[in-house]
């Protein structure tokens, strides 16, 4: 089995989507994300399964080093769910800027990856692969509904009291859990521009000063 680190190294792009993917929990078609240079997968099986399907494995061996197993330890309840977690943080201490996506139904990730994104690590969860090839990261910025997304966002830092975030990583991590889709990361970083421009955040080096308003408008 290859380790999962190992596939880190041979990403030849700026930022890197990992896909972990819970199989004890879901068994999804990959073959969608076999087009993109960037993407990682890693495939997580229990220590009792002893079997997968000739397509996975098909895929996973057409992605190269861009895919690997990674079979677990032990057979606890949270055994798999733990491994996972560590390979997050293994990953993002590698590369701080790459991306997550964790494939399961299990909703117990959730509060993993609302930590992870307060934290400044871009992660979400979804039931299964996108259908479509997934689409790089746009470097253009839609300006589409700025301003409703201020006063999303204003609404939402004011809820979170002294928890807000501290540093510009951490709001923009923020920003993609709080739109999911709607931004990529480079509209979140618009998005901190917009709010520095209104003055509803300035910075003292890295470091956040917020002046929110009762409202965003």
């Amino acid at each position: 089995m290859n380790h999962i680190g190992q596939s880190f190294s041979e990403s030849k792009t700026g930022t890197t989507l990992h896909v972990l993917i819970d199989y004890e929990n879901v068994q999804p078609d990959v073959l969608a994300l076999c087009g993109r240079d960037d993407v990682r997968v890693h495939v997580f099986v229990g220590a009792l399964q002893t079997k997968i399907s000739i397509d996975l494995a098909q895929a996973i061996q057409g992605l190269g080093s861009r895919a690997s197993y990674v079979r677990i330890s032990g057979n606890g309840p949270n055994a798999l769910d733990f491994h996972v977690a560590y390979s997050v943080g293994h990953l993002s201490a590698l590369d701080p800027d790459a991306r997550f996506l964790i494939v399961s139904k299990d909703t117990g990730f959730d509060p993993l990856i609302l930590h992870l994104c307060e934290k400044g690590i871009v992660c979400e969860r979804a039931p299964s692969p996108p259908e479509k090839p997934l689409a790089p990261e746009k470097k253009s910025v839609p300006q589409n509904g700025s301003e409703e997304r201020v006063k999303k966002l204003v609404a939402c830092l004011r809820r979170q009291g002294a928890a807000k975030p501290k540093r510009r990583k951490s709001l923009q991590a923020e920003i993609l859990c709080l739109f999911g889709k709607q931004l990529d990361t480079g509209g979140a970083g618009a998005l901190i521009d917009e709010m520095q421009r209104r003055g509803i955040v300035s910075f003292n080096g890295d470091k956040i000063v917020y002046a929110l308003p009762k409202t965003a408008g």
